[in-house]
């Protein structure tokens, strides 16, 4: 049967999202942050650790 839109409540339920979706959503958005503010990459962090310890 067709939806014919009786009985639907276009507003959605108030209150809070569930804690463990807002830890992941911002989770989700420092990381991104994270991956757009940090100038190199995972791999030159590591070339750069590794010449450091080298030279010490």
């Amino acid at each position: 049967m067709p939806f014919d839109g009786s009985d639907f409540d276009p507003r959605p339920p108030r209150g809070r999202p569930p804690v463990n979706e807002t830890a992941m959503t911002v989770a989700v958005v420092l990381f991104a942050l994270s991956m757009l503010i940090m100038p190199i990459s995972l791999g030159g962090l590591v070339d750069i650790i590794r010449y450091i310890h080298g030279h010490h």
